[in-house]
């Protein structure tokens, strides 16, 4: 395994001490910070430090060829930025996601150059439209529990297809950003080289565990693991 840590998101005195798995799964699901709170009753400090931003660079260095938007992709800073990247997938390389990932416009381009810093480094790839989502919760490279999770509150993201699950199965062993960690994992549609309509599975970001939304992650399952572990 290789780590990346780059810095702390949060102060880890602050967050809530929860013991109630039950309040937790349904109050807390869609709060970031809670996950943290229910493992810092263990009486351990393992995931008190498991706050940490990972940028674009460090998950795509190594894992590049499993990556949904690294084929054509560049890097540029803003003050670099020009009418050419209008149309692409843009988002900030910073974990601290100053820019979360977006197509390019003529509207936010101007936003982008009036308002982020000059220097700040951009990711920009082939625009790609993502028609699924999938959040895996990885745990010393075994995946312990997964969910769907869609700006569509109708859609039953209580499943997740098997060919996603044994997508992430085939390539979860060759690089850790940590012991435990969540990776996002899109379902694509874009055209090809040869303007045909094609579909693609490919990762979309790595995050910390202890600061990723649990949307509907089997969360017994996911703190019992986290128990055996830390213990």
């Amino acid at each position: 395994m290789k780590f990346f840590i780059n810095r702390a998101l949060l102060d880890t005195r602050n967050m809530p001490v929860i013991n109630d798995v039950t309040y937790f799964q349904k109050d807390c699901t869609s709060n970031s910070g809670f996950l943290f709170g229910t493992i810092a009753n263990m009486n351990t400090c393992d995931l008190q430090k498991n706050f940490y931003n990972l940028k674009v660079s460090d998950y795509l260095a190594p894992m590049r060829k499993y990556c949904l938007n690294y084929k054509g992709s560049y890097f540029k800073q803003v003050c670099q930025l020009n009418e050419c990247d209008v149309g692409k997938f843009i988002k900030s390389n910073s974990g601290c996601k100053i820019w979360t990932g977006d197509i390019l416009t003529h509207e936010s381009f101007t936003y982008i150059k009036e308002h982020l810093p000059s220097d700040e480094m951009m990711f920009i790839a082939p625009y790609k439209k993502i028609l699924e989502e999938y959040r895996f919760w990885i745990i010393n490279d075994q995946i312990v529990t997964y969910s769907h999770y869609s700006w569509d509150k109708n859609y039953d993201y209580k499943k997740v297809p098997e060919n996603v699950i044994d997508f992430v199965d085939s390539w979860k062993d060759e690089w850790s950003p940590d012991w435990a960690y969540t990776v996002d994992v899109g379902v694509a549609r874009y055209l090809n080289d040869d303007n045909v309509m094609n579909r693609e599975i490919g990762i979309v970001e790595y995050n910390c565990l202890s600061t990723s939304g649990l949307y509907n992650a089997n969360i017994e399952k996911l703190i019992d693991v986290l128990r055996k572990e830390l213990n």
